[in-house]
C-alpha cells in the first residue's frame, strides 16, 4: 500500500524499523533530492497532522505540500526564476517609511 504522505514515484525509503519514534513514519530521501513547493497547507491540514502524530499545537509549524522533481526540472526552474529576476530589474529598497 502506498503511503499517503509519499508520492508513488518517490525515492524516499521508510525508516520506521530503525527509528526511535516509529509512530512518526519517518522517511529518508537520497542526497540531492529536489522538491517543488506546491502550496502551503492551512489550518485543517495542520489539525489533521497534529492529531495523527499527537502534536497539540502546530500554530508555529509550517506545513507544505511538496512534489519530488528531477535535478533537470530543478535546474530549469532555477533558470526561469533567474531570468524573471533579471527582467524585473534591481529591487527597490523598502524601509517601511515613505521615501523623500
Amino acid at each position: 500500500a502506498e503511503d499517503a504522505a509519499i508520492g508513488q514515484h518517490s525515492t524516499a525509503k521508510h525508516i520506521r524499523l530503525f527509528s526511535a519514534f516509529p509512530e512518526e513514519e519517518e522517511v529518508l530521501f537520497p542526497f540531492n533530492t529536489f522538491f517543488l513547493v506546491k502550496s502551503k497547507l492551512g489550518h485543517n491540514a495542520k489539525k489533521f497532522v497534529g492529531e495523527r502524530f499527537g502534536e497539540r499545537d502546530m500554530t508555529n509549524i509550517g506545513l507544505y505540500d511538496l512534489v519530488e522533481i528531477t535535478e533537470a526540472q530543478a535546474r530549469e526552474l532555477a533558470q526561469r526564476s533567474e531570468k524573471q529576476l533579471q527582467e524585473a530589474g534591481p529591487a527597490k529598497p523598502h524601509s517601511g517609511h515613505p521615501q523623500r
